[in-house]
């Protein structure tokens, strides 16, 4: 979510875990960096993909305004 008055540009970064952390819905287009403008929230996927052997995972990111 972008409280402020102004377009904010967001990244996330994966600090552990095997899972794909992107913004929006589209599997075949993953950004990791997007601008978001005032107002507006943007929702983030998590996707462990078909390789995935086990029914539990963890992952730690973090999003970043820069």
């Amino acid at each position: 979510n972008n409280p402020t008055k102004e377009t904010q540009t967001y990244s996330i970064e994966i600090k552990s875990g095997e899972t794909q952390v992107f913004f929006g819905q589209d599997l075949n287009n993953q950004p990791t960096q997007i601008s978001v403008p005032s107002q507006t929230s943007i929702p983030i996927s998590l996707y462990s993909g078909e390789e995935s052997t086990t029914s539990s995972q963890t992952v730690e990111f973090t999003v970043n305004s820069e």
